[in-house]
């Protein structure tokens, strides 16, 4: 009985000492990914574009270093959409084609589009995601409050034009 008793107590003192390890080698690896983000930031800071003829952006940056957002506003008139190359655009477009919604003279398009990067503990330099938090479309006619929701349209609110 005693013998049973000093093994179990044995058992769980080597399992606490290597559940400690396995913390401590958990923690080194998310200061790792940290500091790995932490240089890509800084690194990658000068080369982004705050300004174009089609936008105009702001960098936040968290106090901690742990999160950058890139928001970028679009306010322009659109009169045919195969003029422009840029991804964001492109990519509204087809959004707006998927759901039926492109309108078919010029329009004015509102577009507020937010990156967000974030540390990775996956082994990768970054997370990512992209949100768009304001899309309008404006016609002649009407204004449509259009909402996005993990690559979707899912609502949209139409207000007359008089």
């Amino acid at each position: 009985m005693k013998v049973q008793l000093i093994l179990s107590t044995l058992f769980l003192i080597l399992q606490a000492c290597a559940n400690d390890a396995h913390k401590n080698e958990l923690n080194n690896v998310a200061d790792t990914n940290e500091i790995v983000f932490k240089r890509w930031v800084k690194d990658t800071l000068p080369s982004i574009k705050t300004s174009d003829s089609l936008f105009f952006s702001e960098v936040n940056i968290n106090e901690d270093t742990t999160l950058m957002e890139i928001k970028k506003h679009y306010k322009l008139k659109v009169t045919s959409v195969g003029n422009y190359k840029n991804s964001d655009l492109v990519y509204a477009f087809s959004l707006l084609q998927r759901e039926h919604l492109l309108p078919t003279t010029s329009f004015f398009l509102n577009l507020d589009v937010n990156y967000i990067y974030m540390v990775s503990f996956v082994g990768t330099k970054y997370d990512y995601k992209t949100e768009i938090d304001s899309f309008d479309v404006i016609t002649e006619k009407e204004v449509m409050n259009l909402s996005y929701v993990k690559g979707n349209l899912v609502d949209k609110k139409i207000k007359k034009r008089t």
